[in-house]
């Protein structure tokens, strides 16, 4: 039985993440043997881990070790701090219109339950 590429599902598996393990087919794996979901998500900074957050400087995408978390919304990459940067004193309105959005959204499926 052949194993189909568990991202495109249409061809067959003969690669594997060296991230998150997923089998994957010759389109579907990127550089550095990370698979396309993977090496949108992976932290820009040290290329390791997922990220989990973006740089509210740089906008660069950041793991946990490789940021600071200021407030539950807004993280600064190490490198950013380093050089002074300094978190913007509120959050991005479309940030704030992104969670509302969100939040919204999980009150309505709540009450849909």
């Amino acid at each position: 039985m052949t194993d189909y590429c568990e991202l495109c599902w249409a061809r067959p598996a003969i690669s594997e993440c060296r991230l998150c393990r997923r089998r994957v087919c010759t389109e579907c794996i990127g550089r550095h043997g990370l698979c396309l979901a993977c090496e949108a998500t992976v932290c820009r900074l040290c290329g390791k881990r997922l990220a989990v957050g973006t740089c509210a400087v740089c906008s660069r995408l950041v793991c946990d070790e490789c940021s600071i978390q200021y407030n539950p919304v807004v993280r600064i990459c190490v490198e950013c701090r380093s050089r002074g940067g300094k978190p913007p004193r509120k959050p991005p309105s479309s940030l704030v219109r992104l969670t509302e959005k969100w939040l919204a959204e999980l009150i309505r499926e709540a009450q849909r339950s």
